[in-house]
């Protein structure tokens, strides 16, 4: 096994598709966490107590 795993370590392309993953993970899991707090996470008294304080305004 370890010869076909070095072999895939040294692959350019996919070093290039894990290093790509890897600093867009960052992006993606703000990304999701904005969308779970602008959302109110779906719960009702979650989303009230947003509205009143002033976080989120929901159109």
């Amino acid at each position: 096994m370890q010869p076909v795993g070095a072999k895939l370590a040294a692959n350019k392309p996919l070093n290039s598709i894990r290093d790509g993953i890897a600093l867009s993970m960052p992006l993606v899991i703000v990304g999701s966490m904005a969308l779970l707090i602008a959302n109110g996470f779906s719960i009702d008294p979650f989303k009230n107590w947003l509205m009143t304080t002033g976080a989120i305004r929901i159109w």
